[in-house]
């Protein structure tokens, strides 16, 4: 089974906004490698990198963060910023339009910023190369009151991973939008319709689009920042979603119980050490059904996140 061995970033101020628009804190693909692998464990895989994915949305520096993305001839700081949170920049930078985003009610998100990975975004890895190309727009719904409010709309943003050893390619590329609201104390999120479209390094591919409502709620009441990087909490997530391959399709129903833990000392993904998602999974062309559990236990010393063991039944 894949171990998801995506570096994250914890992601400090202005480097936070640099994750949430490169998504570069991922030293390796967490799609499914299509190998070996059963289907349910794929479909568990891509419901597990779902889930943490959510992490990297949930706090960003705007304004202030956001103009690192004009790259280091226009602001230095962008080179100190991701060499301290990946090793090495991300070249070329994105465009960013517009270049000075206004912010009307001088909370940490833009009123309306666009970055075009156009060419693409490339980082070099000693065994891989990570490229990142399309656009994606970061906004504020509601730009008159400073709040925690934030829209992350993605628009054939994509993520390929070409390694160098093996010569074999994946992808990801995702299209909707992701909507934050709350406060210092939770964080509602909620995709509607959101989808993403793997390619495994067999030349398969897949896609998932899901609907999908969760709320984070921090363990230490007071304790969410805009700016700064999530703490530990609880995600609470609920939703439907349909998973396809080739010509046939799956239909997933997925809750939390108990809810999961969300571990901020975490380096490794999925950053969670308890907790457990129940996905049913129904075969839309037989009415089949059966249900994938995936329990997160704690890593290696009863501390830190582990592997999520993945039953089906």
């Amino acid at each position: 089974m894949p171990s998801f061995p995506r570096k994250c970033l914890g992601g400090a101020g202005p480097a936070a906004l640099v994750a949430l628009v490169l998504s570069a804190c991922s030293s390796a693909s967490t799609t499914p490698s299509s190998g070996a692998e059963t289907m349910s464990d794929m479909q568990a895989d891509v419901v597990i990198s779902d889930v943490d994915e959510a992490a990297d949305f949930s706090t960003v520096s705007g304004s202030g963060a956001a103009n690192l993305m004009a790259g280091p001839a226009v602001n230095p700081g962008l080179t100190l910023a991701v060499a301290a949170a990946f090793g090495q920049q991300c070249t070329p930078a994105p465009a960013k339009s517009p270049t000075d985003p206004s912010n009307g009610d001088a909370d940490p998100v833009p009123d309306s910023v666009r970055f075009t990975f156009d060419p693409p975004c490339i980082l070099s890895r000693p065994l891989q190369t990570i490229t990142r190309s399309g656009i994606v727009d970061l906004l504020d719904p509601t730009p008159t009151v400073t709040d925690f409010s934030r829209e992350v709309k993605f628009t054939d943003f994509t993520k390929t991973w070409d390694r160098i050893v093996s010569g074999k390619t994946t992808s990801e590329k995702r299209n909707g939008t992701r909507v934050i609201t709350g406060d210092a104390n939770a964080l509602q999120h909620s995709v509607t319709g959101f989808r993403t479209d793997y390619t495994f390094n067999n030349g398969s591919t897949a896609s998932h689009v899901r609907t999908w409502s969760s709320t984070f709620t921090a363990d230490v009441p007071g304790s969410i920042q805009n700016d700064a990087p999530l703490p530990d909490g609880t995600w609470n997530v609920t939703g439907t979603s349909t998973w396809s391959r080739g010509s046939k399709s799956w239909a997933f129903n997925v809750t939390t119980n108990p809810v999961l833990h969300y571990n901020a000392s975490c380096d490794t993904a999925p950053r969670f050490d308890a907790g457990v998602m129940h996905v049913v999974v129904t075969d839309n062309q037989t009415n089949q059904s059966y249900t994938i559990t995936i329990t997160f236990v704690p890593g290696d010393g009863g501390v830190g996140c582990g592997d999520p063991q993945r039953v089906k039944s």
